[in-house]
């Protein structure tokens, strides 16, 4: 059950017999077993709760009851109409492998009767009758033995099927509350729930739209609220605290600053656009007068030659109005630019109070190249050949400052993450860490070079000082430099001093390094068929520098490669 918006709420179940308490549903007491749910609201992207099993004390007599729910995979979700959604729901089904899925307000009517079946499902369902809206519905796998508990038409949106799992009979109930629903409907479902779990195990879950319920205190304001609250003691609910409460509303949350984001972008454009209409009105108005005023001028000239010289405008009106056009165009820019400024300097803050979160399966990157990765893949000794190449220089990789974890190959132009430590010789200057450097340094002069980088999903590119320690991170240090790709959280980054600078830029497949000596700087570039310039930091050294570079994840056998000198 929900209370704003949700199927649960933070009230926790404590079993009897020391057995953990599921996250899920409204379960009674007296069936000793919970399903796991998870849901979203409006819409069907659903994801299966982490944790599927039961509550309960043991009870001897409920023991199949535990074990038939406890295998069981269901889902529910408030689709807010299925219009459109049932090949999405129908594959979701299916690839997830759910035994049950429930649905509330899915808006079908007699016209969907056709279009609601799903293969290996049977399908109970209650269509809100004379009005839009609303409907609730059961899916249950066919495998499952299964009857509809059908009720007199009371008005109430419910439906209730018996369901025999593994030789258990348990009661599953889906319900939709409409928020100006009558509390002589209320009543009539209290009846329907008071009278199934009397004498069946009862797994309940709905939208009650019922905003006043605190369910960490168990109270709430509205009488019909109470009435509910009194309706779960009754029949011996419990109602098990449930992430998905604190998702929806951090969805919500998210719903309502994407929703100001684009009410202000909206009122900005609009102030624009009225801007610009009254410019261009007062423009066309200025150049009518103008030209009243020539026609006068030429009818005078031509009564007389001795006409002084016409006086000049100081000021030509239009421009004067495109003048204050612009100023207020200034203003509005500068205030969206200061509003997008304050709000990466708090999206920043927000995302470093979590942990980086490594999805499974991640999907290739896209990148900003042209040459598709394919190409990369089959050419990963791609000649230097852009327009910095006059300044190319001839790197390796350093075999006595790799990491053991690291092979270095293909002339020392390639390093791969090994599955196995290498037998390199001792060397006091070998890294703890999964990085590596070149033999070459530089301390005068321009020099670039580039590594293809496609077959990463984590790396960082760089220079960095000799003195750099064997446990220092790549950026993280006063002697060091580098752009950085985290393919599990799809973000280009410069780093040096441990201070990180998001870079607005897609998976390079190739970085191209520049470094001017002369200048103090160093910049990288994101090569395809042309230079596009990621990130320039200003250096201050006069130590050697040398081409560094770092791998992420040990497990994923990824490689970087040093292309050829192409000098022009």
């Amino acid at each position: 059950m929900r209370g704003e918006g949700e199927i649960t709420g933070p009230v926790r179940n404590k079993p009897k017999g020391g057995m953990p308490g599921l996250e899920g549903w409204l379960t009674s007491e007296d069936s000793h077993s919970a399903i796991s749910f998870e849901r979203r609201d409006r819409h069907l992207e659903i994801m299966e709760a982490p944790e599927r099993g039961l509550v309960g004390n043991g009870a001897h007599t409920h023991k199949k009851v535990l074990e038939s729910l406890a295998h069981l995979k269901c889902i529910s979700t408030n689709a807010c109409s299925m219009h459109k959604k049932q090949g999405e729901l129908e594959a979701m089904m299916h690839q997830g492998n759910y035994d049950i899925v429930a649905i509330t307000e899915t808006w079908w009517d007699a016209s969907h009767d056709w279009s609601a079946t799903i293969d290996g499902y049977k399908l109970f369902r209650r269509d809100r009758q004379e009005r839009r809206g609303g409907g609730v519905a059961l899916y249950g796998r066919e495998c499952y033995e299964s009857l509809e508990i059908k009720y007199t038409d009371d008005g109430v949106e419910s439906v209730w099927i018996r369901l025999r799992a593994d030789k258990a009979d348990i009661a599953v109930g889906v319900c939709y509350r409409p928020p100006n629903q009558s509390s002589e409907v209320d009543e009539a479902f209290y009846k329907q729930l008071g009278e199934i779990s009397q004498s069946l195990a009862v797994v309940l879950v709905g939208d009650f739209d019922l905003p006043d319920i605190c369910w960490e205190y168990n109270t709430a304001e509205r009488e019909q609220s109470r009435r509910l609250l009194e309706c779960v003691e009754d029949n011996f609910l419990t109602q098990l605290e449930y992430t998905s409460q604190i998702r929806s509303q951090i969805t919500k949350d998210f719903c309502c600053m994407k929703e100001y984001v684009e009410r202000q972008e909206r009122n900005t454009l609009m102030f624009i656009e009225q801007e610009q209409k009254a410019a261009q009105e007062k423009t066309e108005e200025t150049i009518h007068q103008l030209r009243g005023e020539a026609n006068m001028l030429t009818d005078i000239k031509a009564q007389t030659s001795d006409l002084p010289e016409r006086q000049r405008y100081k000021g030509s009106p239009s421009a004067m109005t495109k003048m204050t056009l612009d100023e207020k165009l200034n203003v509005a820019k500068t205030a969206v630019e200061d509003l997008k400024r304050k709000l990466e300097i708090l999206l920043l803050e927000y995302a470093q109070q979590f942990p980086p979160v490594q999805p499974p399966d991640l999907p290739q990157e896209t990148s900003v190249c042209s040459l598709p990765p394919a190409s990369a893949a089959k050419n990963p000794e791609a000649m230097i050949s852009s327009q910095l190449s006059q300044w190319a220089a001839d790197v390796t990789f350093d075999v006595r400052r790799v990491y053991e974890r690291l092979a270095i190959a293909a002339q020392n132009r390639t390093v791969t993450v090994s599955s196995s430590p290498t037998d390199y010789k001792p060397s006091p200057n070998r890294f703890c860490i999964s990085q590596v450097m070149c033999s070459q340094s530089f301390s005068a002069g321009c020099h670039y070079w580039e590594v293809i980088t496609n077959a990463s999903d984590g790396w960082a590119v760089g220079v960095a000082h000799e003195i750099i320690g064997k446990r220092d991170k790549l950026g993280r240090t006063e002697h060091s430099w580098c752009v950085e790709w985290l393919g599990s959280k799809k973000q280009l980054s410069a780093w040096h001093r441990d201070q990180e600078t998001l870079l607005c830029k897609d998976k390079p497949l190739k970085v191209g390094v520049l470094l001017e000596l002369q200048k103090k700087t160093v910049s990288f570039y994101s090569i395809t068929d042309k230079e596009m310039l990621l990130h320039t930091f200003e250096i201050n050294t006069s130590h050697p520098l040398y081409p560094a570079f770092w791998l992420y994840s040990l497990e994923r056998n990824g490689s970087l490669t040093l292309s050829h000198t192409n000098r022009r």
